[in-house]
Formats: structure tokens, sequence, C-alpha cells
């Protein structure tokens, strides 16, 4: 999913309600997004998902700046 329109400003909304408004690497409040991909999560315990275990939808958030990426539940995010 791309995250563009209404969607990226419920991100930027998002981020300014939990007071995340700047890098934390290099202190700038320029950012990206990225299209919404799925983590894998593995485990030991057999899993029917190839890969091990289930899929974490994430959006990753990346600074334009220095790079430095974090990554958010796309679903806390209402994007999915």
């Amino acid at each position: 999913m791309n995250v563009t329109g209404p969607h990226e400003d419920r991100v930027a909304d998002w981020m300014s309600q939990k007071e995340i408004v700047e890098c934390l690497a290099c202190g700038s409040s320029s950012f990206m997004t990225q299209e919404v991909c799925a983590l894998m999560v593995t485990g030991s315990r057999p899993s029917p998902t190839p890969g091990g275990g289930p899929a974490v939808p994430l959006l990753p958030v990346i600074c334009i700046e220095c790079g430095y990426a974090m990554t958010f539940h796309a679903g806390k995010l209402g994007l999915i």
C-alpha cells in the first residue's frame, strides 16, 4: 500500500499527536514514508506461514536528511 494524500496526512497528524516532530538522530523535521510492508515474525514454534510466523504490517518513516528509519504498526496509524 502506498501512503499518499489523506493517508500521508493521517501519518503526519499521528506523529504530531505523539510529539514525533524531529529525527532522533539529527534533529531534522523532514520525513518521507515508504510503502506499508510486512515483517515476518519468526520463532521456535512450528507455523503454517512461510517464514515462521504471522506478518506484522509496518510503515517505514525515514528522515530525509540522515536516513534514520522508524517503523510503526500500520493498523495503529489507521492505514489498514
